[in-house]
């Protein structure tokens, strides 16, 4: 009885003696470990790839409507090169500066002393 459940500990004790030089040897866990890494990068790579899809997606659609649209098209054209019909005016608008002060008291003093008025 006990030569029985001696070669069955001694038996337990061998596989796990082999199983765990099997695992130092092929380094078990570095490999999980450089595994999830990987699968990480990669997950990251397919949003990055699908992102570019969608990006690909829109710009051919906006070929599709450049190349059949008129309006998109004359749209493009007074955008890229700067063209304007004939007979037309372009009118160049700035936005006002921050810091600027009129002093109006002074413009009114001007009008009335007639420098405003053609003097």
């Amino acid at each position: 009885m006990y030569k029985e459940y001696f070669i069955w500990v001694l038996g337990v004790v061998l596989v796990v003696a082999v199983s765990y030089g099997y695992y130092q040897q092929r380094e078990i866990q570095q490999r999980y470990v450089g595994l999830s890494e990987s699968q990480e990068k990669l997950d990251s790579l397919r949003g990055h790839v699908e992102s570019l899809r969608t990006q690909v997606q829109q710009t051919e659609l906006q070929v599709k409507k450049m190349e059949t649209d008129p309006l998109e098209i004359e749209a493009a054209i007074r955008r890229d090169i700067r063209k304007i019909g004939f007979n037309e005016m372009v009118f160049e608008v700035k936005d006002k500066p921050e810091n600027v002060q009129v002093n109006t008291e002074a413009v009114k003093d001007d009008v009335n002393d007639g420098v405003l008025e053609g003097e």
